[in-house]
């Protein structure tokens, strides 16, 4: 896992302002997560594979005009594909931390086509240390050649990793304080 040292000043999730102390702080970002994941590939339906793994990558924001980097996110998660109409569905929980230790816990979900990806929700449920009572909801992409992998291993356990990009546009957060 790549380790960055995350700025608490720059991190997107993980943002605290000195003006922000004694009371919530909310804001609103965008992020980027390019990810890698791996885990195995089973058929579960006459024309359906599930994919289970994990996922994970560096999270970048959007600040000031510039992208920086934030932390790291791990997600684990299991995506359903339909061989028949390119459907897809998706769920799954996230770890994002810093250097520090700290943690903030997601959970998501999503649904979309082959070749595509998943378009859902991603919601902050809990956080540890500076975190502590963190939540936020808001929309998220991930697009990744998982597709291309299920249909070539369908009716096959297979192995395999798979890499894309996690994107969550206008996601808003507050941090008590």
């Amino acid at each position: 896992m790549i380790k960055i040292k995350c700025s608490l000043a720059l991190c997107a999730f993980f943002v605290l302002s000195a003006s922000g102390v004694g009371h919530a702080e909310e804001r609103t970002i965008n992020a980027y997560a390019p990810w890698e994941g791996r885990g195995q590939i089973y058929p579960t339906g006459e024309d359906q594979v599930t994919f289970v793994g994990a996922f994970s990558g560096v999270m970048f924001v959007e600040r000031d005009g510039n992208v920086v980097n934030s932390g790291n996110i791990m997600c684990p998660g299991m995506v359903k594909i339909d061989l028949r109409d390119g459907s897809q569905t998706g769920q799954g929980q996230c770890t994002l931390s810093n250097d520090d230790g700290e943690r903030i816990y997601a959970e998501w979900i999503c649904s979309g086509t082959h070749f595509v990806g998943c378009d859902g929700k991603f919601k902050l449920i809990a956080g540890t240390g500076e975190y502590s009572g963190v939540t936020g909801e808001g929309d998220f992409l991930m697009r990744s050649g998982l597709q291309a992998i299920a249909i070539s291993s369908a009716g096959n356990v297979v192995e395999r990793a798979a890499t894309g990009l996690a994107i969550w546009r206008n996601f808003h957060y507050k941090m008590p304080r």
